[in-house]
Order: structure tokens, then C-alpha cells, then sequence
């Protein structure tokens, strides 16, 4: 192992510049709720993480800076960690192997080299988005790369090293067993490792040499990942002791197992999970590899030539890799598609792809050097030098231009928290808040969880109200003792089974008791069945509707108008650089919600017409800031369509199937639009590409359903059209 002083130095400074970004308030998306797990030492949402919660309470003794500062701190400390281990995988991977004599690269220039290459491999994996992302935030992505680059970096030593005796595999299976109280891609690697361990160390070229140590080797990993993985009985301990925050209550042996596997998260996601789907394969993958190249692609050439070079020199080493490489990329593609649109996968692929440029960098100069010299001795340094420069501008290129500096910076912003912030603001005294979607349901939860604001609301997660681990922590917190009282009334009358069905009929109960209540009401959109049982006395307000019991339509149309004022304000505090980001994709989203809901919300014709502009003008913006939006083309084209505006509505239609190729309803509706316009040919071919890309189960009853439509409407030739494309 190469000299520590230097890399660790280094990583020093890393984590003091990181910890000055350190977020003081949760982002958008999980980082308010597992915060408030790990805050309150909770039961977070599924897989859990206990081992990030074993960590935790050691950061909440820290004096200085909010709760969300001293949790953001365990990301910044493993990001310093992660580079760290990119400097001193580098140098292992690229130093002299097994039984070779010592070379150029031992001397001081040329380690000094390879620390330099490494730390610009480490520097630039940190400003990688999806690194960089969840560096600065509350978040289990970072600290989970961290424990999987120390898996891989322990399991490649382990490979050349055999002064490591039964260390290798008690240190591995240790690291191992806490991996399954961490993401489930540390799982991954742990396995990868292992299987590359036992075949080189036990069951490959020497085997001989290690005959008779291949049982009493796995004794000894059993072992210890036994006591590694005893992080996770912290799960079912505090699920035990009812924590306010207890996602799932994994208390018992079947819910713990639950929890650890994800099946809740398998359930919701089951449509996009292990797709066999070919279209689906290829537009996830399609995702995964332009996320890459985004963020990586300069790095590519040199991990080509990195990879080349390792599996000739340490062979196993590289396969290692490779396999690592290829693994995660299933993950993202398979296993977790859904994530890859906010940023939580491809993490590790990044760590390898770092790790193997950087390598290839290093080795690459070594070849020149080896080089007979031709020349003068000036000549060869300046072309080592301008080699190092150009591979270092290789390493840093892509990273550094893939996202726009006021993006990076907006990355500790405080997004998510105004949203959670203003929601408080619009819930009236003893009043009810519901939350739908998962930017402003976890920011709500640190703010009455963390914060302690406003303990006189109750807050509710509109789909979990049938949920006992969901309800049991507000109900008991709140200082609206009524309207708690009426909640667990209603929740045992109609939450049986805890489906679909006894959601929407909990509300509906609840529903009738809080017209004759009289309660403020704050309801996020975002659940249509649900949302209509409120649709009457909904009025919006961002980033809730505001239910007032009795409101006149003169009165929602003032509370419209500040609203929009609020809509504005909230973006020009976002700053610039949102555009196509994560950030801007949830913004986008509240405004997409606000807009449906305003196109369905019935009122008088002159206040429709300038709800109906307004929504329009909602949706054009949420597409200027979220491109790949799908849901939010297809309402802009129906609400282009309200306003009588045929050929924008196709533009709309259009511009959405492009983009979304595996949206279904945009389609359905582009064929809609084409009929309406009597493009018949058109409507013809946009059918074809339907028939193509779809199972006739997604579309057929829409177009069943169109067909009638265009009866109705007198399109009788069009009807007849779209008959013999069902017929055939």
C-alpha cells in the first residue's frame, strides 16, 4: 500500500470544502424524511439503512449548525472518503504485482504522478451530478458508494496480497455483513468481491498453494458477516419502541424481511421492475448510458485503455471491475429504472469508471516513459508533461461542463423546504395537512418532526391514511385532538384490508366529517380519485389546494391570483440553471398537478376560460423545465385543445411522443388530435407506431373508448377509420 500522508491530506481538505455545502435544510425528494429517521433514530423507508442510523446520533452530538447540516455531514465525510479510496485504488491497481521486480513508477516522481491522476480521478467522480447531488444532502447514496469502494479496494488487495491471511476474508465478510444495513448496491459488490476472492486466492492458479484453507476461509467470512450484519437488528429494536417515524414497523421476523427486500417499493414498482419488455429494456438502457456519457463520457477512452491494461497485468483485478461495472448498469436498467430519473442510480458505475481512467492515465504515461528516448531529455519531459496535462483535462472534462454552476450550487438550496414551509403557512389553526408526493410529504415531516413547527396541525401522507405505522406518530403528536379523534374514527370504520379501495373510502368518510367541522384543510394534488371526492371545495394554493368549506368562485379566483404570484416567486428564488435538472423537474411537477386540477375543476364559464389559460400558461412552464415530463406534454395538448387551439395541441402531442416513447396515453391522444384536424394518414401512422411499441392491452380500450368520441362528435369517417384499425 502506497504512502497514506499525501492522499490523506488531500482528503482532508475535500471534506472541509464539502462540509461548507453541507445543506442546512432538507432539498427535494427523500432527504427530509430520512433525516427525520435519522434524527429522531427511526425506522426509515424501505430498505431502512440501519447502519447509517447506528451512525447518526454521534453527528446530533456536534454544537454547531442545523440538524440537517450535522446529517449532511456523514455524505460530505464519506465523499472524502470515496476519494480517498479512488487515490489508493489507483495506486494499488497501477503499482508493481505479484512477484515483479519494482519499477519506474516506484520512484518519487512517479508515485507523485499517480497521486496526482487519482486525485483528479477523485475530484472529478465528486462533481459527477449524481454524486454531487446527494454529496451535500441527507442522503444513503454517498455513505453506501463509500462502504462499497472500501469492499472492492479490500477485495482487489486481497486478490495480490497473501500476507493478508484469514484477514481477507474475516475483513471482507465483516464489511459485508454491515453492507445489508446499507443500499443494496453495497449487497452487489459484496458478492462480486467474494466470488472474485474465492476463485483467486482458493480456486484458481493457486489453488495449490492455498489447498486446504478454502473451508475454514468461508468459516471465517460466515462469521464475521454474522457479526456485521447485527446493524440490523436495530430495525426491529426501535420498531419495537413505536418511533415516531417507524416505516412499515419491521418489528416482527416477516414485515423485517419486508423491509430489508423492498417489497413494498417492488409492489408499487412492478410495471418497471424486471421488464422483459424490449422497448422498455432499451429506453431504460438508453437512459443509463446517456446519463454516463453525460457525466463521464471523456473518461471513457481512458477506461477503455485502463481495462485493456489491467486484465493483461492483474487479470482478475480487471474482471473485478468489469464485472462491477456491468452489474450496476443491470441494477439501474433493470432493477431500478424508476430511479435513474432522480439520480439514484449509477453511482458505483461511476466509482469504476473513475477508478479504471485514472488507471489507464497512469499506466498509459508509464508506456511512454518506457519509451526509448529519442531526443533531447527536454523534449521528453515536456511531452510526459503535456501527456499528464491532457489526460487530466481527459479526467475532469465531462464532469466539471455536464452541469451548469448555478445548477450545482442550487443543489443546497432550500427547494424542498420552502415548499414544506409554505404548505405549514396555508394550514389554518388546528387545521389538517395531506401530502401526496415525496418532495413535499418529506420536507413537511422535518418540519414537525425535526423542527417541531406548528404542533397544533396534523399532517397525513394521503395514500398511507389506511396505514398504522403511517397514522400512529401524528396522531399522537398533534394538538388537534378533534380532528385526530374523527381520523381514528373514520380509520376504523373503513381501513380493512388496507387496499386501494378503503383509501379512497377512509377520505370519503373523513370527507363528510370535516365539511361539518368546519377545518382548514391543506391538500396536495397528485391522486385523482381521491382528489375528487374535494373537488368542489378545492381552491388552489401552492403547493396545496386549500379546501374553504363554502367558497364562493369571486373569492378562489383572488386566492388564484396570489397564487401564481407564488408560483413566480418560488422560481425566481430557484435562480437559473433548473432547466432539464432534478430541481426543476419537481418544481415542474407541482406546477403539472396544479394545471390538471385546474381543467377539471368545474366552475362558470368566464372563470374556466381564465382557468384554463392559466393552467396552460402552468403547463408550458412545467415543459420548459422538465423536457422529459411526460404527463406534462399530454395535459398541455388537451389544454391547447380547451383553449381551440387544434394545431399547438398536436404540436404538444407530438413534441411528448417524441420525447416519452413509452407513454401510452400521449399517443392515444396525438391519434385523437389528428382526427379532430381530419389528418386521417397522419392518425394512420401515429396507430402504427402505437401497435408497434405497445401491447394491444394499454391502448385498446382507449381507442375503443375514442372511437365512440368520435361518433358523438360527428367524425363519422374518422370513427369508421379508427374501426378498421380495431377490427384488424
Amino acid at each position: 500500500m502506497p504512502s497514506l500522508r499525501l492522499p490523506l491530506s488531500l482528503s482532508l481538505i475535500v471534506f472541509a470544502v464539502l462540509a461548507c455545502f453541507a445543506n442546512g435544510v432538507p432539498y427535494i425528494k427523500d432527504a427530509g424524511e430520512l433525516a427525520s429517521s435519522l434524527h429522531g433514530s427511526g425506522v426509515a423507508h424501505p430498505t431502512g439503512f440501519p447502519a447509517q442510523h447506528c451512525l447518526a446520533p454521534l453527528l446530533g452530538l456536534m454544537p454547531v449548525g442545523s440538524a440537517s447540516f450535522r446529517l449532511s455531514l456523514l455524505s460530505a465525510l464519506a465523499g472524502a472518503g470515496v476519494f480517498l479510496l479512488t487515490v489508493l485504488a489507483v495506486a494499488w491497481l497501477t503499482g508493481p504485482g505479484r512477484g515483479r521486480a519494482q519499477s519506474g513508477l516506484e520512484d518519487r516522481a512517479e508515485r507523485l504522478r499517480t497521486t496526482i491522476l487519482g486525485s483528479a480521478a477523485g475530484i472529478a467522480l465528486l462533481l459527477c451530478d449524481t454524486i454531487w447531488f446527494h454529496l451535500l444532502n441527507v442522503e444513503v447514496y454517498i455513505p453506501s458508494l463509500a462502504l462499497s469502494g472500501l469492499l472492492l479496494l479490500v477485495g482487489l488487495m486481497a486478490q495480490d496480497d497473501d500476507d493478508l491471511g484469514t484477514a481477507a476474508p474475516a475483513l471482507v465478510g465483516l464489511l459485508g455483513g454491515m453492507a445489508v444495513g446499507m443500499h443494496v448496491t453495497c449487497v452487489m459488490v459484496f458478492g462480486l468481491v467474494t466470488v472474485a476472492g474465492l476463485f483467486s486466492r482458493y480456486l484458481g492458479g493457486r489453488r495449490r498453494a492455498a489447498s486446504g484453507r478454502l473451508l475454514p476461509a468461508i468459516g471465517i467470512g460466515l462469521l464475521f458477516f454474522v457479526l456485521g450484519s447485527v446493524v440490523v437488528l436495530y430495525l426491529p429494536i426501535r420498531a419495537m419502541q413505536a418511533p415516531l417515524r417507524n416505516w412499515g414497523d419491521p418489528s416482527s421476523a416477516g414485515a423485517l424481511l419486508g423491509h430489508l427486500s423492498g417489497r413494498s417499493i417492488r409492489t408499487s414498482f412492478s410495471t418497471q421492475m424486471m421488464t422483459a419488455e424490449p422497448s422498455h429494456l432499451l429506453a431504460h438502457g438508453s437512459v443509463y448510458v446517456k446519463q454516463m456519457w453525460v457525466q463521464a463520457g471523456s473518461l471513457a477512452p481512458l477506461a477503455l485503455a485502463g481495462l485493456f491494461v489491467l486484465v493483461k497485468r492483474r487479470p482478475m483485478a480487471g474482471i473485478t471491475l468489469a464485472s462491477v461495472l456491468t452489474a450496476d448498469g443491470l441494477f439501474s436498467v433493470l432493477v431500478n429504472p424508476m430511479g435513474q430519473a432522480e439520480k439514484q442510480t449509477s453511482t458505483v458505475s461511476l466509482f469504476v469508471l473513475a477508478l479504471l481512467a485514472a488507471c489507464g492515465a497512469v499506466l498509459l504515461l508509464a508506456k511512454l516513459l518506457e519509451m526509448p528516448a529519442s531526443g533531447s531529455g527536454l523534449s521528453r519531459r515536456a511531452l510526459t508533461g503535456l501527456a499528464t496535462l491532457v489526460a487530466l483535462l481527459m479526467l475532469v472534462w465531462s464532469p466539471v461542463t455536464s452541469l451548469s454552476w448555478p445548477a450545482r450550487l442550487s443543489r443546497v438550496s432550500d427547494l424542498g423546504y420552502a415548499a414544506g414551509r409554505r404548505a405549514f403557512a396555508t394550514t389554518g389553526p388546528q387545521g389538517l395537512l395531506v401530502t401526496n408526493q415525496d418532495d413535499l410529504t418529506a420536507s413537511a415531516l422535518f418540519l414537525g418532526e425535526v423542527e417541531k413547527r406548528r404542533p397544533d396541525l396534523l399532517h397525513l401522507i394521503k395514500q398511507m391514511i389506511c396505514d398504522d405505522w403511517a397514522t400512529a406518530g401524528p396522531l399522537a403528536r398533534t394538538g388537534a385532538v378533534e380532528l385526530a379523534r374523527n381520523v381514528k374514527e373514520v380509520r376504523q370504520e373503513t381501513c380493512r384490508s388496507g387496499g386501494r379501495d378503503d383509501m379512497v373510502e377512509a377520505w370519503s368518510g373523513l370527507y363528510k366529517r370535516l365539511s361539518v367541522m368546519g377545518t382548514s384543510v391543506a391538500w396536495e394534488l397528485g391522486n385523482e380519485a381521491v382528489d375528487s371526492l374535494f373537488q368542489s371545495e378545492l381552491a388552489p394554493g401552492y403547493p396545496c389546494a386549500e379546501v374553504v368549506w363554502g367558497m364562493e368562485d369571486a373569492q378562489a379566483n383572488r386566492r388564484l391570483a396570489r397564487f401564481f404570484a407564488g408560483y413566480r416567486e418560488l422560481l425566481e428564488q430557484s435562480g437559473p440553471g433548473l432547466q432539464d435538472d432534478i430541481g426543476g423537474n419537481s418544481v415542474a411537477e407541482f406546477q403539472r398537478l396544479t394545471a390538471a386540477f385546474l381543467l377539471v375543476r368545474p366552475s362558470p364559464p368566464a372563470a374556466g376560460d381564465a382557468q384554463t389559460q392559466a393552467a396552460c400558461a402552468l403547463l408550458h412552464s412545467a415543459t420548459v423545465l422538465a423536457p422529459g415530463n411526460c404527463q406534462a406534454w399530454n395535459n398541455l395538448a388537451v389544454c391547447q385543445l380547451r383553449l381551440g387551439r387544434l394545431e399547438e395541441a398536436i404540436s404538444a402531442a407530438g413534441t411528448g411522443a417524441a420525447a416519452c416513447p413509452l407513454y401510452a396515453t400521449v399517443r392515444v391522444n396525438l391519434v385523437r388530435l389528428f382526427y379532430f384536424g381530419h389528418r386521417t394518414a397522419e392518425a394512420r401512422t401515429a396507430l402504427s407506431e402505437l401497435k408497434q411499441r405497445f401491447p394491444a392491452a394499454e391502448y385498446e380500450t382507449r381507442l375503443q373508448g375514442l372511437r365512440e368520441q368520435l361518433v358523438t362528435y360527428g367524425f363519422g369517417a374518422e370513427a369508421e377509420d379508427l374501426g378498421r384499425f380495431l377490427a384488424r
